[in-house]
């Protein structure tokens, strides 16, 4: 069970696991990242917009793709979110997760920045 401010749960899952995303997703859905695709392709392809300025671009209108953008964008400004995701990963995720951290390729990816480093 999901509990919500309300009296009534968000939602009742038969699985831990799967009551942890959706605690997590729950504040995530329909919150507005900012992120946008033109209608129009452009010499690049579909201009990726952030806030109004491009960030990107995509050869091909993936408004799913987008979305996803937003969703994961919260999920990495939002520790809550992000422990109740690698909470439903469990242990042996978690594991592998950390050592594909501590790769390193991984190591020159940190200078990049990202969207959770206020970005």
């Amino acid at each position: 069970e999901v509990a919500t401010a309300h009296a009534n749960p968000a939602a009742v899952l038969l699985h831990s696991p799967t009551a942890r995303l959706v605690a997590a997703a729950l504040p995530l859905v329909g919150r507005d990242g900012g992120f946008r695709l033109d209608r129009e392709a452009g010499p690049g392809g579909f201009a990726v917009r952030r806030h109004g300025r491009a960030v990107g671009h995509l050869p091909w209108f993936h408004v799913e793709l987008v979305a996803a953008l937003d969703l994961f964008d919260g999920l990495v400004r939002s520790p809550e979110a992000m422990a109740e995701v690698l909470a439903a990963a469990g242990p042996t995720a978690l594991g592998l997760a950390g050592a594909a951290l501590a790769a390193p390729a991984r190591v020159g990816a940190e200078a990049e920045g990202g969207c959770g480093d206020g970005a």
